[in-house]
């Protein structure tokens, strides 16, 4: 190496660089011809670091390529989601037609067979068997029957005599509900019932079946411990009947409150009177009667 390049600092290529040039101004031409080299190899590995750092420099075709990209995944966007918002007014103003619109027939009456049908089971038992049923006694007297109780819903073959239950079962009964009643003079006590079927021809064919067999029995008395209605019950001297209210059969047995016999075949007009009294209403509760749109609890 030159003693001017060594004299000057810059003769060390091993020192580092602010070390061995920060006399440069004081190099002779000489001296700066030798460091020269140095120097050359000094700056290459540093422009040569910057470089990889920086990375490639993306040519105008592929910034241009890149722009196009970006603007067709935009569109695409959009277009999706004016598609959904599209969708989703369409289905609303769909919805709001078909919500709106009047009902048909056939709607009309598929919504009053399930309505009908479920009717029991939305119905309290206050309001199938209330504490007081008014009623057109004798002469046309005004009077009205009390309820005893109301006893929990029993299987047809509980709650129903054997020869019934027999003719109910074959039909697909369902249930039955029962509760007592008596007279305003507490002489005559009597169970009227629900048989609950699987639809109305189901009931009909049950109450043709019990007519054509003429067989005696019915709805089996609901005894209340303490009450007038406290007698065993299903005596061959109760009088019993009943007849079809829809998907319903309202069935009923009455007797005197002592126990004497009621008569099968003649009856005691003022314990009719009690039954139809009792029964009546029960099966215009239950039974058809009008559009099922015009009840509260359906929506045609």
């Amino acid at each position: 190496m030159a003693p001017d390049a060594a004299a000057n600092g810059c003769g060390n290529c091993g020192a580092p660089f602010w070390a061995r040039c920060y006399h440069s101004a004081l190099i002779s031409r000489s001296a700066h011809s030798a460091v020269l080299p140095c120097l050359v190899v000094l700056a290459v590995p540093s422009v040569d670091n910057d470089a990889r750092r920086a990375g490639p420099v993306p040519s105008a075709g592929s910034r241009l390529l890149a722009r196009r990209r970006r603007w067709v995944r935009s569109l695409v966007l959009l277009i999706l989601t004016a598609l959904g918002l599209a969708g989703i007014a369409g289905g609303g103003a769909l919805g709001y037609r078909e919500m709106t619109r009047a009902a048909t027939r056939a709607e009309i009456t598929a919504a009053g067979q399930a309505e009908l049908a479920s009717r029991w089971e939305r119905l309290t038992a206050g309001q199938m068997f209330p504490a007081h049923v008014g009623y057109t006694g004798l002469e046309g007297v005004k009077t009205a029957a009390r309820l005893v109780g109301i006893a929990p819903r029993a299987s047809c073959g509980a709650a129903l005599d054997p020869p019934a239950a027999a003719v109910l079962g074959r039909q697909g009964c369902i249930t039955v509900l029962r509760a007592a009643y008596t007279d305003s003079s507490g002489t005559f006590v009597l169970t009227a019932g629900v048989a609950v079927m699987r639809g109305a021809a189901a009931a009909a064919r049950a109450v043709t079946s019990l007519t054509a067999q003429q067989a005696h029995g019915g709805v089996k008395p609901a005894r209340f411990g303490g009450t007038v209605a406290d007698q065993p019950g299903g005596t061959a001297g109760d009088w019993s009947g009943g007849f079809r209210a829809g998907p319903y059969i309202i069935l009923f047995t009455g007797g005197y409150a002592d126990g004497q016999p009621a008569g099968v075949t003649a009856a005691n007009p003022a314990l009719v009177d009690l039954a139809y009294g009792v029964a009546r209403p029960l099966a215009s509760l239950l039974g058809p009667g009008g559009s099922p749109c015009t009840r509260p609890d359906v929506q045609c």
